[in-house]
Formats: structure tokens, sequence, C-alpha cells
């Protein structure tokens, strides 16, 4: 969604980062960028290099611009953010006008909230005239994945089974460590079947994680190139750079420019 807004405004951010990374990549322009900041006494000596996986140093790439530009009340990083509101929204009602099956089946599988969770939230979430058929949805799609596991464990067709997780009510839990999975584990001889597909649903991820944050744990370990290692080797180098620390008593130090995050460039005061 956020990437579809950014199409508007997708040439001034280009023009911004080749600029800002130009003037990065060599010793002697940062020297005259500083020298040009100092002729017209911008007080303002710092620039950010975006990256591209995330979005908040894309506003601080455009926000840190602004604050070099000849007459910056023009504009401001919310104008150039207002032209992409209209388009995400469209884009944010289109998202949520559509069921998201997987989401909910997920949400009748927590044993907590089973089809209660789908009444009550659908009616908020879609426009009146669909909420019905959007739960009659759900609750079919669930007895097609039940039929399907039991195909595959070559089973006869049980389906009762779904009807009567449904029917026996909600479980009430108090505790903030209730795993849905190990509850129909837990319940595996009356729920044989829906116990295996909980457990496959309910494993998929709803998130997503930029590669610079996987990577994150040692720019040490892979350069910004992002070379060739094999996990088993990455996972090598960790330790063995722990237990050199380790031996040695060094302590790790917090970097302020690990993978992933904005590159701030401090300009030399001439």
């Amino acid at each position: 969604m956020v990437q579809h807004g950014l199409k508007k405004v997708k040439t001034i951010i280009k023009n911004v980062h080749d600029t800002v990374d130009y003037i990065n990549g060599s010793e002697y322009r940062l020297k005259k960028f500083a020298e040009l900041v100092g002729q017209f006494n911008i007080k303002h000596r710092m620039l950010v290099l975006e990256c591209k996986t995330r979005w908040n140093s894309t506003y601080d790439m455009l926000a840190c611009a602004i604050k070099f530009k000849e007459d910056n009340k023009l504009n401001s990083p919310d104008e150039f953010v207002s032209g992409m509101v209209k388009n995400m929204k469209e884009r944010f009602d289109k998202y949520w006008g559509e069921c998201n099956l997987l989401m909910a089946i997920g949400c009748v599988l927590d044993p907590r909230l089973k089809m209660k969770g789908i009444e009550v939230t659908f009616p908020d979430m879609f426009p009146v005239e669909v909420v019905r058929d959007n739960i009659r949805k759900v609750r079919e799609t669930l007895y097609e994945l039940y039929d399907e596991y039991v195909s595959l464990y070559h089973l006869p067709t049980m389906e009762q089974r779904v009807d009567m997780y449904l029917e026996d009510g909600c479980v009430i839990d108090k505790g903030d460590q209730f795993e849905p999975i190990k509850w129909l584990k837990d319940q595996a001889l009356k729920f044989h079947i829906l116990s295996r597909l909980a457990a496959d649903v309910l494993a998929v991820s709803i998130k997503t994680v930029a590669s610079e944050a996987t990577f994150s744990a040692g720019s040490h370990v892979i350069d910004p190139y992002r070379a060739s290692l094999s996990p088993d080797t990455v996972q090598m180098l960790i330790c063995c750079g722990d237990w050199c620390q380790s031996l040695h008593g060094v302590k790790r130090k917090n970097k302020n420019n690990n993978v992933g995050q904005a590159n701030e460039i401090i300009l030399p005061i001439p």
C-alpha cells in the first residue's frame, strides 16, 4: 500500500536519493558541499540517505533535503506526503473490501474466538450487504480445508467434528500465555484433523521482515553487496567472533549505523 502511494513522488525521491548518494560517494564532494553549506550560512549540516525498505527513512531523507532548498517555505515533507494519501486510502479500502480468508480461518481456529470473532468484527469491516456472504464464505472454506485434510490422511469424512468444535462454545482463558495450537494439540483425540489443520494455518506468518533486518546482526559478517555465504558459514563466523570477544574480554559496542537503518552523513565544518 505504501509502495503504491510512493509512486506519486517516485521521481522526487529518486532525484534526492541519487543526489545524496552522489555527494556521499566522494570525500572531495562532501568537502565541497560543506563549503557551499558554509557560504549560504545554512545551519543544518547533515544529509540522510534512505534505506529503500524503510519508509520512515524515506521521509527523513526528504525532510532533510527540504532544509537545503533555497526557499523551503514553499514545500514541506507533509506536502510531499499529501499527494500520496488519496492513492493509499483507495488501496486500503480495496484491501479491506475483500475478505482475507487466511486471517479469518486463523481467527476461527483460535478456540477463544471461533466464529464469534468473525461475526463480531465483520460488520465493522465490510459493507452491510456483503457481511453475511463473507461469513458464509469463511465457514465454507473451513469445511473445504477440513475435507482436504481428511483426504490427505485417508480418513473417512467427519465433517461433524468441525461443527462440534464450533458448537462447543469458546474457551474462556484469562492468561496471557494461551497458545491455540497447543490447546488443539491437547485436544487431538477429539479434534484429530482440526489440530493438524490448525498447526499449518496458525504457523503462517502474517508479517514480512526486510532483508536488512534479517542481516542486521552482522554488518561485519556480510558486506553491503551481500556476499554469497551459506547460513552455516554465517553462523560459524558469528559464533567465532563471539568466542574471540569473550576470550579477550572485548565488549560488543552498539553501532548507530547498522544495516537497514538510514545512513546519516555528518558534514565536516569548514
